[in-house]
């Protein structure tokens, strides 16, 4: 269990989950069946204990409810907020948050990685709070990346995004990190990579296509139900064995 110190509970952190039905290479991915569950399920399993020990507001942010209807049923029966976008960009439904609420740094969940990884997530507000007259205004396991693809942590200051989109320095509107990646040199960037050189970053622990759902299920058929639930990637990594996974 990670409990938040006096300094966690000063900084103000949000989590926001981006899913949808209309996904172009995978349709309705979102509530596609894992091992007997629906994948944003799987993320809400491990997102909602965590922040409500540490008092982390949850959403959401749906595309459009006429088509995402079932997501937002599923996320009411976590008592989490949904944030209907009406038809919004990733970035516009992200924007809509942080300009109504006061949060100083947010987490983008994707919504097709069912192995999100609190204690990653941890790593990633330890390093805003160690220092926080000189935190980090963006922290990544991505730059570079050595975690599987589908387990990641970017956590970014609600500011910094804010004025990215008030500048038109953000111009892409679903991929709302990558003007920080090109410009890497120019902010405070905190990078979290996997200890003794390890690189797992040719796994895929992603569901963005029919297949990877195949996949994953047959990963989890391998464990018993009552662990699937909230088994993490390192659980399975070291019960199947990292080269077992790679393609």
């Amino acid at each position: 269990m990670i409990i938040k110190n006096k300094e966690q509970n000063r900084i103000k952190f949000v989590l926001i989950i981006l899913a949808r039905m209309n996904s172009r290479r995978y349709p309705k991915k979102s509530v596609c069946q894992i091992a007997g569950l629906p994948l944003i399920s799987y993320i809400l399993n491990r997102l909602v204990p965590w922040s409500s020990i540490n008092n982390f507001d949850i959403f959401v942010a749906i595309e459009d409810l006429s088509t995402d209807y079932q997501i937002a049923e599923i996320a009411k029966s976590y008592r989490v907020y949904c944030l209907d976008g009406n038809g919004q960009s990733p970035k516009d439904r992200i924007g809509r948050i942080l300009r109504d609420n006061d949060y100083d740094y947010f987490f983008r969940i994707n919504g097709d990685s069912p192995f999100v990884d609190i204690e990653l997530l941890q790593i990633a507000i330890d390093k805003i709070i160690e220092d926080p007259s000189n935190a980090p205004d963006f922290v990544t396991n991505l730059k570079p990346r050595t975690y599987p693809y589908g387990v990641s942590v970017e956590l970014c200051k609600s500011s910094l995004f804010i004025n990215a989109i008030d500048n038109g320095t953000l111009k892409d509107d679903e991929n709302v990190f990558d003007h920080i990646y090109q410009d890497s040199n120019s902010l405070n960037i905190a990078s979290i990579i996997l200890e003794e050189d390890i690189n797992l970053s040719k796994m895929r622990l992603v569901i963005d296509e029919p297949e990877d759902s195949s996949k994953i299920n047959s990963i989890l058929n391998r464990f018993e139900i009552s662990e699937r639930r909230l088994i993490t990637w390192k659980r399975i990594c070291d019960s199947i064995g990292y080269d077992d996974l790679l393609p």
